[in-house]
């Protein structure tokens, strides 16, 4: 019989995963914030001007006060570009981390049992989730069938649930990657005009602008290599029919 010890570079793997998952969910979080909070001054009304003399300010949402148009939207350009290299770093690591996980159980063949237990379905139920993990959802269709210990479910369940990941791995998509990449844009877009006034901060316009295109960059990376990973779930899920 497989003991713990049998699996521990798995078990360690999928404690790392869990690390990863978590850190790339609160970066996640932080930045889709920061790309909101670049998009919503759009429909808020610029504060009235009693000196002409005076720079123009926005008001941002939630209250939280009146900036310079000229410092916010450099600034906060540069902020979702330092969040998207952050958050992809994680997320990019997180996959690895699983890839290495699948290998590893893959290497084993037949002796993948703990306790009478696949090893993939105690890795699927122990593992930390990222915020596009709806793997657990479509599964639920299969009933007994979703753990690889049961007996396969029928055709029909099998298909349902393919057809389910599909839908749902769309929709993560567009909350995951579009929002930043919306945020980005549209602060790029404003930042543009002040760029051509003055320099941001007294150093070089190349320098900010190779920053912005190395996260942007990177971000590409990470969504590549997500489509790629949801490619081979996606044909795992076909094999299991």
């Amino acid at each position: 019989m497989e003991t713990k010890q049998d699996f521990e570079e798995i078990f360690k793997l999928s404690e790392g995963f869990s690390n990863h998952a978590s850190t790339s969910n609160k970066i996640w979080l932080v930045l889709a914030f920061v790309s909101i909070l670049s998009i919503m001054p759009r429909s808020i009304e610029q504060t009235k001007e009693s000196n002409s003399n005076q720079e123009p300010k926005i008001e941002l949402p939630f209250e939280l006060g009146e900036v310079n148009n000229r410092d916010f939207y450099p600034f906060i350009t540069l902020l979702i570009s330092i969040l998207i290299i952050g958050f992809s770093s994680a997320y990019i690591q997180g996959m690895r981390t699983r890839m290495l996980i699948h290998y590893a159980i893959k290497r084993r063949q037949n002796n993948n049992q703990f306790n009478g237990i696949h090893i993939q379905d105690i890795v699927d139920n122990t593992i930390g989730s990222t915020f596009n993990r709806i793997s657990p959802i479509a599964e639920l269709i299969k009933g007994k069938g979703q753990f690889r210990s049961f007996s396969s479910s029928k055709k029909w369940c099998n298909r349902l649930s393919t057809c389910l990941y599909i839908f749902l791995s769309l929709i993560t998509y567009f909350v995951i990657y579009y929002i930043p990449y919306f945020g980005l844009k549209e602060s790029i877009l404003k930042t543009v005009p002040v760029i051509r006034v003055e320099k941001i901060w007294g150093f070089p316009e190349i320098i900010y602008w190779l920053f912005v295109i190395v996260a942007s960059l990177v971000f590409l990376s990470a969504f590549i290599l997500d489509l790629n990973y949801k490619w081979i779930a996606i044909k795992s899920y076909s094999k299991r029919t």
